[in-house]
């Protein structure tokens, strides 16, 4: 149907010119792309450069993010490097060049993974209405905005979490799944962050798990650890092997420098800040935080801790945006997306018993672990949650009034984050082009 494709295009294409102007407004600040932390806690600064000119350190490979400088900067890297050869041009050039097609990426990335959360709607039956009013409740997210236009890795996750939901969308309707297409995703995802070899994980142990019911077969649980533990395996050492090889190659390129070792990638400071009631008020709020945030707290760079990292020249101008001054507004969010989220769950519950487990645990998979990590707040990580619950709420309790009822919420839902992320949003604009008063 013409109306399908039309749906899968139309807005990725918009979502992508919006989040690519919002990118060339932060690269335009004087700081938002060019200090520590800026928004949310954020290395914008570090994976602007990664993008654009590769890891500074060639022969420590990040054990947090093994592929990621390589998955990025190198197509950049030779595409600019080609064009400056046929075209001519100097340094300069080339790094400005280097520079632009490091803002696409997130865009790019973000707008792919609206794409598949579309396609995957798509298959799970949902009516074209339902299709466009939860895409929309997806592009004009505060979590797609912010991070979908911010080079970080954040919307490079989101891809791989809607790539696997894309997946359990095709299972759903009986359409064949090759493994390359859980394998090479798998290391590309893990490469990016190696949280994302768990989704992987749990995508396997589902699809088995449906393939032995469909079949009418008893489990087995020995085939079941044989085919998860070869699919870890294959994905874990083809993420090592190829990060190993980039690490070296990138090595040998430069001219020099000590072998390739192996870095744990975590910042001691930020582990096991959080206290557990942070934790389950992270998953109590059900990623709600990705949809809009009613109110932002910000602070000069000199009064944070942690200055050691920052360039001490900036902090006066500079300013730290995070998630923590939450308000009425924030609270009439959750109230408004808890009701979907819930009605959406019973709907799973009484379609697909084991799907709606996979969804609710594909969920809260990240929550506890990432929120520990962070150091900051869940809304960090919120591309890890959103889609997640925006397939949930493809669902509802029942096909009639129930189904119109829940149209109608996530409509509400949708006016209200538009206009609250319009504010949002305005605010971030204005605080990126500092000084801060």
């Amino acid at each position: 149907m013409w109306t399908n494709g039309l749906l899968r295009t139309a807005m990725p294409l918009f979502a992508l010119v919006s989040y690519v102007l919002l990118a060339h407004i932060w690269a335009a600040s004087p700081f938002a792309l060019h200090q520590w932390d800026t928004f949310f806690d954020a290395d914008a600064n570090k994976y602007y450069q990664w993008f654009s000119e590769g890891r500074p350190d060639l022969n420590r490979m990040d054990g947090l993010h093994p592929l990621l400088a390589q998955l990025i900067s190198w197509p950049i890297r030779l595409a600019t490097w080609l064009f400056v050869q046929v075209n001519g041009g100097d340094v300069a050039c080339l790094s400005a060049a280097r520079l632009e097609l490091a803002l696409w990426v997130s865009p790019i990335a973000a707008s792919l993974a609206l794409s598949l959360q579309v396609r995957a709607l798509q298959l799970m039956g949902c009516t074209p209405l339902r299709v466009i009013q939860l895409g929309l409740l997806s592009m004009l997210s505060i979590g797609m905005l912010v991070f979908g236009s911010l080079p970080e890795q954040f919307s490079l996750s989101c891809l791989a979490l809607s790539w696997v939901i894309y997946l359990a969308a095709r299972d759903l309707v009986e359409l064949k799944i090759p493994v390359l297409w859980i394998i090479l995703p798998g290391i590309l995802a893990t490469g990016v962050v190696i949280s994302n070899f768990s989704i992987f994980v749990l995508l396997t142990i589902y699809l088995e798990l449906r393939g032995f019911r469909r079949m009418g077969l008893a489990l087995d649980g020995r085939r079941l650890i044989r085919v998860v533990m070869s699919h870890a395996a294959m994905i874990v050492i083809g993420t090592l092997v190829i990060a190993f090889a980039c690490t070296w190659a990138e090595r040998i390129t430069s001219g020099g420098g000590s072998a390739p070792h192996l870095s744990n990638g975590l910042n001691g400071r930020f582990l096991l800040k959080q206290r557990p009631d942070d934790i389950a008020a992270a998953v109590m709020r059900l990623g709600a935080d990705g949809f809009a945030l009613g109110g932002i707290s910000v602070v000069k760079q000199r009064d944070l801790p942690f200055p050691d990292q920052r360039d001490v020249s900036t902090l006066d101008n500079a300013a730290v945006v995070s998630a923590h001054s939450r308000g009425w507004v924030d609270y009439v969010i959750y109230f408004l997306a808890a009701a979907p989220i819930l009605s959406g769950m019973m709907g799973w519950w009484n379609r697909d018993r084991m799907a709606s487990y996979f969804f609710v645990s594909l969920w809260l998979l990240y929550v506890p672990v990432l929120t520990i990590y962070s150091g900051s707040d869940i809304f960090l990580f919120c591309l890890h949650i959103l889609p997640v619950a925006l397939v949930i709420m493809s669902s509802s309790v029942n096909a009639g009034f129930g189904s119109s009822l829940q149209g109608f919420g996530i409509s509400v839902l949708m006016l209200v984050v538009t206009a609250v992320n319009f504010r949002t949003v305005s605010s971030l604009i204005d605080i990126s082009q500092g000084p801060l008063k």
